[in-house]
């Protein structure tokens, strides 16, 4: 591929067996770029768009490409990636210079751990589930604009408290189905009360069911986190809790 002057590029259904880093150093006007391959494409990606300076808008969802995600570290206009449905591995990047970042989805990937975010203030959806991540659930603080977290189907077992609590924007939470202890769910339901106390609304939906364990058990909240729930309930939120929770409703 070496087309000087496109600005969009679709290309759907290759049966190309492996996509050349140098594949669009010659775009230079390109803003955006589609290609689905059904999962036939394989290949690295990582420096793919260091030349696309003027790149906005990426749709690499439906291949096979391996390695990093990539950091898009000279792409300053990026807005939108899909990078979903891929065979990508390592860490999801800190994207510190991408303040139009806006939309990312790396879920059904081979990831392992999120990185640091940097000062994200114009992301809205950050979708990583369905992968392999380990460790905490890191601080979003720097992304108060940020309206869906999508972090289920991994192996998390940890939460960075503070993380949810300026998230003034966010609607829909959900970390269904990965290893977060009981200590972890506590302090995420406390730090999601005081993110109500902050700004007021109903309406948010918050799924933290289906935690395992290595012993077969199921953590659930306690004490003050189960409160905390109660209380989100009762003020119109969504909370998706194993075992449900029973709302005291007298007082």
């Amino acid at each position: 591929i070496n087309i000087v002057s496109s600005k969009l590029l679709a290309i759907g259904d290759e049966n190309e067996p492996g996509i050349d880093e140098k594949a669009f150093v010659n775009n230079i006007e390109l803003r955006t770029i589609r290609y689905q391959s059904s999962g036939r494409t394989g290949g690295r990606i990582n420096n793919l768009f260091v030349s696309n300076r003027k790149l906005v808008n990426v749709y690499l969802n439906n291949n096979a490409f391996t390695g990093s995600p990539p950091n898009f570290n000279t792409n300053s206009n990026i807005t939108n990636v899909y990078l979903n449905n891929n065979k990508l591995s390592g860490s999801v990047p800190g994207y510190n210079f991408l303040n139009r970042l806006r939309l990312l989805n790396l879920s059904n990937n081979k990831l392992t751990k999120l990185s640091t975010l940097g000062t994200l203030t114009a992301l809205q959806q950050f979708t990583v589930q369905n992968n392999e991540l380990t460790g905490d659930i890191i601080d979003f603080s720097g992304s108060p604009n940020l309206r869906q977290l999508s972090l289920n189907n991994n192996q998390l077992t940890g939460y960075v408290q503070g993380s949810f609590v300026n998230l003034s924007q966010i609607r829909n939470i959900d970390l269904s189905f990965n290893l977060l202890s009981s200590t972890a769910l506590d302090n995420i339901l406390i730090d999601l009360e005081k993110n109500y106390v902050a700004a007021p609304r109903r309406g948010v939906t918050v799924n933290i069911k289906s935690q395992g364990s290595q012993r077969n058990i199921t953590p659930t909240p306690n004490g003050v986190g189960m409160r905390a729930a109660q209380r989100l309930v009762l003020e119109g939120w969504s909370i998706g809790i194993t075992d449900g929770i029973q709302v005291d409703d007298t007082n």
